[in-house]
């Protein structure tokens, strides 16, 4: 993941991201506030079969 957050600041995007796994946070009250207000901007898919 280390190598992504690398590749993503290069990009000098006009955005701030924070990456994270989601199934690893431990804060409840971030989950919350992902869950309210986060996006998602990529979500890899399974090949239907």
């Amino acid at each position: 993941m280390n190598k992504i957050s690398l590749l993503l600041d290069d990009l000098y995007l006009p955005y701030s991201i924070d990456l994270l796994i989601f199934e690893k946070i431990e804060n409840q009250d971030l989950i919350e506030h992902i869950n309210r207000v986060g996006i998602t901007i990529y979500e890899k898919r399974c090949p239907s079969g």
